[in-house]
């Protein structure tokens, strides 16, 4: 059971990281092909649509075909698609490909990425609960949660690492895990034919009772999109940053925003007394807060610090 689970965590550990490692280098190396923003926003706005569409699609597959073998399909798409938008990105910084066609090929090398890593998740998350009673589930799914934690943090901080050498090598790694995880995967998570269960009713997005949960993830997800798309073009511009300095930044940046959601929800789990709706209100007023604060300084020391906050309200 153990080895089942560390395959599961690191399944879903490496889904995280290839969708957190590209967002530090994004913004520079957009900059570095001659993009405007618009096209920084549109390329990854439509990956996230992809990821969207495709995540009850891949869940509705795995109770048919099984989770082990969409994991791995979902891993030996990602392989293929990051290969794909690597290799676009550096016949673009070559100066091979550029213009309209440049874009439609990062817009659908973006879109594969985000078709696949869905997967991952929901097969994961599906194959866990299979394996699990009523009493080891909570322990089960916290397992996911600590490899969705630890994705959120150490992708921005490899992405950091690598951008040392140079911006484009990030993707060189986000092409190579998904490999090393297909091979753990293979070897330590037997295949096994999923448990049905009796279906939950479907929650419909009006409906009473869930609007105003469903409509602050949605504001919480497009507040940290925003900075992840905006942020590295925005400070790069007020800090008079070079491309590097700005993936170093944006790297520490979301690193320190990740570690200060983790544990911000952590305090929430040992207080389970703490009720939704005041904790969504103080979330926000954070969130707010934090983006206010963004545009008030144009400090380094600061933005760091407003980073770490920004982790706060979305936690």
């Amino acid at each position: 059971m153990l080895r089942i689970r560390f395959g599961i965590f690191f399944s879903v550990f490496v889904a995280m990281v290839g969708l957190m490692i590209i967002a530090p280098v994004m913004p520079p190396l957009i900059r570095g092909l001659g993009l405007s923003e618009t096209h920084s926003g549109l390329i990854i706005s439509l990956g996230s649509i992809a990821m969207a569409a495709m995540a009850p699609v891949w869940g509705n597959w795995s109770d048919v075909k099984g989770r082990k073998p969409v994991i791995l399909i979902g891993f030996l798409g990602m392989l293929a698609s990051y290969v794909l938008f690597t290799a676009t990105m550096y016949v673009g910084l070559a100066g091979l490909v550029s213009g309209g066609f440049l874009v439609v090929m990062l817009i659908v090398a973006r879109g594969l990425v985000g078709m696949f890593i869905p997967a991952v998740p929901s097969s994961a998350q599906a194959y866990m609960a299979d394996i699990t009673d009523e009493k080891g589930r909570s322990a089960g799914m916290a397992v996911i949660g600590a490899a969705n934690g630890m994705g959120l943090v150490l992708g921005p901080a490899i992405a950091d690492a690598f951008a040392l050498i140079d911006l484009i090598w990030p993707l060189y790694i986000g092409s190579l895990l998904p490999l090393v995880a297909f091979g753990v995967v293979l070897l330590m998570i037997p295949a096994q034919k999923p448990v049905i269960r009796e279906k939950p009713k479907k929650v419909k997005p009006f409906q009473k009772g869930v609007r105003l949960y469903l409509f602050a993830g949605l504001a919480t997800m497009l507040s940290i999109i925003t900075l992840q798309v905006v942020g590295g073009f925005y400070f790069q511009d007020q800090l008079s940053l070079s491309t590097r300095e700005t993936a170093r930044m944006i790297s520490m940046g979301l690193m320190l925003s990740g570690v200060a959601m983790i544990v911000t929800q952590g305090l929430q789990m040992k207080n389970p007394k703490w009720q939704p709706k005041p904790l969504i209100l103080a979330g926000s007023l954070l969130l707010v807060s934090s983006m206010a604060l963004f545009c008030s300084s144009s400090a380094w020391q600061v933005i760091t610090q407003r980073f770490s906050c920004s982790g706060l309200g979305p936690g």
